[in-house]
């Protein structure tokens, strides 16, 4: 049976984020400092992430609606020496993760 989105969300763990980001090619390194040391940030037993605020353009003006409560699911990761910053959209990293699960039978 196909997972929702929840359960996909709910099923990352650390160890699912590195394995997605060396899949994925990504770089340890952080883009400001170049240090490989980083904070997790993006998910806890509690089921929390961080989000970020969505919403559209008004086309006449380009003012952006945020649309009231609602937001996309980040994972967040924070450089210890130099507190830069990096987010991945949860969603992308916890459906990879749920294809990489069916994969393996």
């Amino acid at each position: 049976m196909e997972k929702t989105d929840r359960e996909k969300l709910d099923a990352i763990t650390l160890e699912g984020v590195q394995e997605y980001l060396r899949a994925k090619g990504a770089t340890d390194s952080c883009m400001s400092c170049g240090s490989t040391s980083w904070l997790f940030m993006g998910h806890n037993d509690d089921g929390l992430f961080f989000g970020l605020p969505y919403g559209k353009l008004r086309q006449q003006d380009s003012t952006l609606l945020t649309t009231h409560g609602r937001a996309r699911p980040v994972l967040a990761m924070m450089c210890y020496n130099c507190g830069f910053q990096r987010i991945h959209d949860a969603f992308v990293v916890g459906y990879w993760l749920d294809q990489q699960k069916n994969k393996e039978g």
